[in-house]
């Protein structure tokens, strides 16, 4: 799988020699898969304000969308909890966003880890903890 800025996710069936894509309508700067691998979620630039996507890989209808974030201008990653339970991306305003997968809503903003855009999130497989880096410099594990 890829994602590009002209708005599509590519899955690629190497075996059969086939290409798939999907249409998003908006610049993808991120994708993550789900621990089954049944659910994308992209990082989508849209407009009027950018937004997460998730979507079912099998048949690519949109299940929900995050929104609260800022990011107009870096590549900022998003991923899933260890459970699939919520989702989490970084955001230019320098803080962290984590959401509920199936209702979208905000669960918490994670202010102060960083000074300036956080650009990539990745949550540990085991325990309730992410690391997270930045356009600071830093990088910084977290247990929530």
């Amino acid at each position: 799988m890829a994602c590009s800025m002209d708005g599509f996710v590519y899955v690629y069936d190497i075996r059969a020699g086939r290409l798939y894509k999907d249409k998003f309508g908006a610049g993808i700067s991120w994708i993550s898969l789900s621990s089954d691998d049944k659910c994308i979620l992209s990082s989508c630039l849209s407009s009027p304000a950018p937004q997460l996507c998730l979507t079912e890989k099998s048949s690519g209808n949109m299940l929900q969308s995050y929104s609260g974030h800022e990011n107009t201008g870096y590549r900022l990653t998003n991923c899933f909890d260890n459970h699939d339970e919520t989702v989490f991306s970084g955001s230019e305003s320098s803080e962290i966003f984590q959401w509920d997968l199936v209702s979208g809503k905000v669960l918490k903003v994670f202010k102060g880890l960083h000074s300036r855009a956080v650009s990539s999130i990745c949550f540990h497989p085991n325990d309730p903890a992410f690391v997270s880096s930045s356009y600071d410099g830093t990088c910084i594990y977290h247990e929530i």
